[in-house]
């Protein structure tokens, strides 16, 4: 992640003991506590630090936590997905879940220029039915004849 000008200001002044001109520095953007609330922990551990190499030491510390966390996490997303019905507390599949309204999947879906899908109304849907209906009775007259 790349931090934003004002975030790197303010997490400066924040690790130098100056948290009140920090806060001062993110309080015109909606996300500014948000902000301090994700990083407390690693800018107070900065923040501890006397010197460059312990800033550098406790960044290693901290870089190798977040790494075994990460492949902690990687690891149980990829056990979920083992699971039949993905992560733990979802629910299984309804089976009209992808019913779209009753369409049936056989039929071919038209779409606007959007890329939406177009629901015919309840008269369109009686038009083709009885489209299909005459389609089906000059089939069978042709094949009486032949």
């Amino acid at each position: 992640f790349k931090l934003t000008c004002a975030e790197a200001a303010a997490a400066t002044l924040y690790i130098c003991g100056k948290k009140e001109a920090a806060r001062e520095v993110l309080k015109e953007f909606s996300w500014g506590e948000e902000f301090f609330h994700l990083n407390e922990q690693v800018l107070d551990m900065y923040a501890s630090c006397e010197n460059a190499e312990e800033v550098v030491c406790k960044q290693n510390e901290w870089l190798e936590l977040a790494q075994k966390d990460q492949s902690a996490q990687q690891q149980y997303q990829d056990d979920s997905a083992d699971r039949e019905h993905g992560m733990p507390g979802e629910l299984p599949p309804d089976e009209d879940e992808y019913d779209y309204d009753g369409y049936d999947s056989g039929e071919e879906m038209k779409l606007d220029k959007f890329g939406n899908f177009i629901v015919p109304s309840k008269e369109e849907e009686e038009e083709e039915e009885d489209d299909d209906e005459e389609t089906s009775s000059e089939q069978e007259e042709e094949i009486s004849e032949s």
